[in-house]
């Protein structure tokens, strides 16, 4: 098969818990991997490889096939390689409040070593850093950071603040496919009304609006890193693919030992303060393109 959607972010906004529910459905298909990243860092494998390893046959019954790579929201570049391929392909986005994706964004990064500033220090960091998305040079910068592991923890692209303007990540996929073939959805309707926001999905896909879900628990919860400079190298793609070869129990078994259960670090006043001077623009942005108050985002 091949895929007819994509689940594609951004970051931290529940596209795991998206990926995990679609793929209850009987009609869908999601990708082998949830994240196959193929658009943004193996597009040089092929779309024959691409299809071929994530889109396998299972014995499913399936109408549409998906997949869920949230990185693709933002790189103008991810979404002309798909409207080259599937230009008929939807896409579904879950919005999330910008700050707190911003600040969740970090905790990851900071999490798997990647990152090495305060969070304030990397919002300034991230304005600071100058690039293009839209350049052909950026899709360099993009593989040598994710594909060829050509960095040092701390000399990463950040995208705290591209990831959260969601003006611009609309208007990326809706002027390449047509406002009809995206569809937006925020992440705190998801959590007050979870089986009312997957029936619009499933109308959206055109696939029956009747089933329920029967597992129905968010994914991709916090864990602590013990050693953010050893995940940092053990996120090598290298290592990565080295570490396949390991059987699956044993391998969950290091990675569990590497993080532990924890609670999430809550984000201190001054560093909301500092972070709302940073979004509040892009949120009035937002309100300007969709014609939609969003004051529960500026606080």
């Amino acid at each position: 098969m091949s895929p007819d959607f994509f689940i594609a972010g951004p970051p931290k906004c529940a596209s795991s818990s998206l990926y995990f529910y679609l793929n209850q459905h009987p009609e869908i298909l999601m990708s082998s991997e949830k994240e196959t990243r193929f658009f943004s860092r193996d597009y040089d494998k092929g779309i024959a490889f691409y299809e071929q390893t994530y889109f396998r046959p299972t014995g499913k019954q399936a109408k549409l096939a998906g997949e869920a790579t949230p990185s693709y929201s933002f790189l103008p570049f991810a979404a002309d390689r798909i409207m080259k391929h599937y230009p008929k392909a939807k896409f579904i986005f879950s919005f999330r409040h910008p700050l707190e994706r911003a600040y969740s964004g970090w905790l990851m990064r900071t999490e798997s070593g990647s990152e090495t500033l305060d969070f304030v220090a990397a919002l300034q960091a991230n304005q600071e850093q100058a690039l293009s998305f839209d350049s052909p040079e950026f899709e360099h910068l993009w593989a040598r950071e994710h594909r060829d592991w050509a960095h040092k923890r701390g000399e990463i692209i950040r995208t705290y603040i591209e990831g959260s303007d969601y003006a611009s990540i609309w208007k990326i996929f809706a002027d390449r496919f047509g406002e009809g073939s995206c569809l937006r959805l925020f992440t705190e309707d998801l959590r007050s009304d979870l089986f009312g926001e997957l029936k619009k999905v499933y109308r959206f896909l055109g696939v029956d609006d009747a089933f329920e879900i029967s597992q129905a628990q968010e994914q991709n919860s916090y864990r602590k890193s013990v050693n953010s400079s050893l995940m940092f190298q053990l996120n090598d793609p290298k290592i990565k693919r080295w570490a396949r070869l390991i059987p699956e129990g044993i391998r969950k078994r290091i990675t569990s030992s590497l993080t532990v259960d924890g609670p999430k670090p809550e984000m201190t006043v001054q560093d909301r303060a500092a972070g709302l001077k940073v979004f509040d623009p892009l949120v009035a942005n937002m309100e300007t393109a969709w014609n939609q108050e969003l004051n529960h985002w500026k606080k």
